[in-house]
């Protein structure tokens, strides 16, 4: 029964809020100067892109917005989970996620305060 419960939970969130999560997280690391793939590497002993799921929200806690919930965490972290390695979060495309969409912030600005 807890397990439908959390699923609706979830449900409420998916996939709509996954890029407003993100929006949220690039506004954090954006100011902040944090360098998503340099917090997540002391966890990928294999250095292949993956840290477990845990390590993953632990840290998206620790280093992220204190205005993220658990559920938003939650979100991302089956978001990025990989699809082959149960358990693993890819937090590399989590990376070239966050980084693209700064990017594309960035061209906007740029875009939108040229002078004429």
């Amino acid at each position: 029964m807890k397990c439908s419960y959390e699923k609706s939970k979830f449900s409420q969130l998916w996939p709509k809020s996954v890029k407003e999560i993100q929006n949220k997280i690039v506004l954090y690391y954006k100011y902040h100067g944090i360098n998503i793939r340099t917090c997540f590497e002391d966890y990928d002993r294999h250095h292949n892109g993956l840290v477990t799921a845990a390590q993953f929200a632990r840290s998206l806690l620790a280093i992220g917005p204190a205005e993220l919930t658990s559920l938003e965490v939650d979100a991302i972290t089956r978001y990025y989970n990989d699809p082959i390695k149960a358990g693993m979060v890819n937090y590399l495309n989590f990376h070239h996620d966050i980084e693209k969409l700064k990017q594309t912030r960035d061209e906007k600005l740029e875009e939108d305060y040229k002078p004429e």
